[in-house]
């Protein structure tokens, strides 16, 4: 048996991933999305929304890109020690 995880820190991809579970799991795959940034160490983390929805937050980033970004505090989990 295999079991995939897909981390993704910007919420605004969280319906798409909820759609892929539900995709996989119809099909008899495992599929587990998790709404958490990935990093060394547990707590928070600022993102900023780039204002570039055309290309599906593709700038979706710990950097400021755009002079109108929005900040986003997401968790972020440590996978090992």
């Amino acid at each position: 048996d295999f079991c995939a995880f897909g981390f993704e820190p910007n919420p605004a991809h969280r319906k798409r991933h909820e759609n892929l579970m539900a995709h996989f799991k119809a099909g008899g795959l495992r599929y587990h999305y998790i709404g958490v940034a990935v990093s060394d160490s547990v707590g928070n983390m600022t993102f900023y929304h780039n204002q570039d929805e055309a290309k599906e937050e593709w700038g979706f980033s710990d950097h400021v890109l755009n002079k109108d970004a929005v900040a986003e505090v997401v968790p972020k989990i440590r996978l090992a020690d």
